[in-house]
């Protein structure tokens, strides 16, 4: 997910989640190999406050979710979910729980048939 797309993701879900991140305008987004770096600007009367925080992947897992649920992307129930930083993008991987796993080592099946579809 490149940074447009992520700025989005945050936003949507701040305004389901307030308590999620102080309200301001998302002014930068810094994709780290370990976190993501966000600056927000905070605008009162005449002053400014720009403050950085740090979201870690695990908790952006959450976001993304919501990001494809929104945009009516179909995600598999019943998957391990992890973010992580790739070069300057955040990916969402999806991958099969372990039973699933042990039961078809070494077999590659569709999508469709690991959701039952």
């Amino acid at each position: 997910m490149n940074v447009i797309d992520l700025t989005h993701a945050i936003e949507g879900f701040r305004g389901e989640k307030p308590q999620f991140l102080p309200s301001g305008q998302i002014t930068h987004i810094e994709v780290l190999p370990d976190h993501l770096l966000l600056k927000i600007e905070m605008k009162y009367l005449d002053n400014q406050h720009v403050l950085e925080f740090k979201v870690e992947y695990d908790k952006l897992v959450e976001v993304l979710v919501a990001f494809c649920v929104d945009r009516r992307i179909p995600l598999p129930t019943g998957c391990k979910k992890a973010a992580f930083a790739v070069d300057d993008e955040v990916v969402l991987e999806i991958s099969p729980p372990d039973e699933i796993q042990a039961n078809r080592p070494g077999e590659l099946t569709r999508w469709r048939d690991r959701v039952g579809i």
